[in-house]
This record gives structure tokens, C-alpha cells and sequence, in this order.
């Protein structure tokens, strides 16, 4: 069983993720938001905790929970993207009240969009 990576910790949120549990341990990625000041120790942070994750993710059996900061979001699925033709994204189906898998895949990986 993989992980799960839960993409930014908020003190704050009410969300559970505890359902997701059943797809593999949950970890937190970043708990840091990104910031849009030049040379900024958080956002230094932001890309060490990046590479720490990158050190340990395994694409083939590791989900993605996209939550918090959209910058945040973007920039960890941009580094799986460098790295592999699609991601294991885990989306809430309100109305199932669960996670469901998807397997996003990379632009690269759709062929010619022209």
C-alpha cells in the first residue's frame, strides 16, 4: 500500500482526511503557502519540502490530495509532471461522501493539442 500526500496542512481546516486512509498513510506535504515576494525564506521552504517529497513519492502506488494554497498545488504536480507522464490524484465525491482514484495525466502525455 502506498501513501497518501495531502498537499498543504492547515491548522484550520475542517476537512478530515482520515477516509483517505484507505488508499495508504497520510502525510503532509507543506504546511507553507506560497508567497509572491522575491527571495522569500518561505518560499524556499516550500521547495525543500517539494524535494523532500519528490525523494519518497512513488508514482506508481503514492495518491495526491490537491489541497490549500493553488500555487502550492501547482508547483507539486508540476514536479510530478517533470518526472512521470501522470499523477494519482485522490478527488472528494460528495456524493459518495469518499475519495475516488484518478489517474491524471501530463499534457505531454495527450498528445498534439494543436
Amino acid at each position: 500500500m502506498g501513501k497518501v500526500f495531502i498537499t498543504q496542512f492547515n491548522k484550520y481546516s475542517k476537512n478530515d482526511y482520515e477516509v483517505a486512509s484507505e488508499f495508504g498513510d497520510l502525510e503532509y506535504i507543506s504546511s507553507i503557502e506560497y508567497e509572491n515576494v522575491k527571495n522569500s525564506p518561505g518560499n524556499a521552504e516550500i521547495r525543500e519540502d517539494i524535494f523532500k517529497f519528490l525523494k519518497i513519492y512513488d508514482n506508481e502506488n503514492d495518491y495526491i490530495i490537491p489541497v490549500g494554497d493553488p500555487l502550492g498545488v501547482i508547483l507539486i504536480t508540476s514536479a510530478i509532471f517533470s518526472l512521470y507522464p501522470y499523477c494519482n490524484i485522490l478527488k472528494w465525491d460528495r456524493r459518495e461522501k469518499k475519495y475516488v482514484p484518478y489517474k491524471l495525466p501530463s499534457i505531454d502525455s495527450l498528445g498534439n493539442l494543436k
